[in-house]
């Protein structure tokens, strides 16, 4: 009988152990060194607000996509995780937001994409083989947004002359097709 508990007991405190290796901890030591970084071609943000601690990830290669990871200040477990695009008006959010619990458990999930045929990463590929425009970049002036009434997609850049003047150009893209 004493073997059976000794090994239930075991078993107990691996599965916590493991458990506690899978939860995401925000590195408090990098934050205390760098507020900002480059490691493996990725540029890395951090800063604390009220509640929480904020980590961005974005390519190098002059990429609009960022990883916004939130950590809960108290004990800086991963409380969400998301990719996101910021535009000049407003950030679009994209795939699909997460929220975990303070045992790394995935209790919430939200779908930007959903009710559209194909998301905006999607829209990107399109864009650049039919288009042979890259959207997805800061070199120009673009915006991407999505319009989740009508289920749409808004495109808009600018287009800079030799003379200096510009021209701004909209496409629309149906979300459903």
């Amino acid at each position: 009988m004493k073997k059976i508990i000794y090994f239930i007991l075991i078993v107990e405190i691996s599965s916590c152990t493991l458990k506690e290796n899978n939860i995401k901890r925000f590195d408090i030591a990098a934050f205390k060194k760098h507020k900002q970084f480059t490691m493996d071609d990725t540029l890395i943000s951090m800063s604390v607000h009220d509640k929480f601690y904020l980590e961005e990830k974005r390519a190098l290669k002059d990429s609009m996509v960022v990883v916004r990871n939130t950590y809960l200040k108290y004990d800086r477990t991963l409380f969400g995780s998301m990719k996101v695009i910021y535009n000049k008006a407003a950030p679009i959010y994209l795939d699909v937001m997460k929220n975990y619990d303070s045992n790394g458990n995935l209790i919430k999930q939200h779908d930007f994409d959903k009710g559209f045929e194909y998301s905006i990463v999607d829209l990107i590929k399109k864009v650049k083989s039919d288009c042979n425009m890259q959207i997805d970049t800061m070199r120009k002036t673009y915006y991407i947004n999505r319009d989740n009434k009508n289920k749409l997609y808004l495109v808009k850049y600018t287009i800079t002359m030799n003379d200096g003047s510009y021209y701004p150009y909209e496409i629309i893209f149906d979300g459903t097709t």
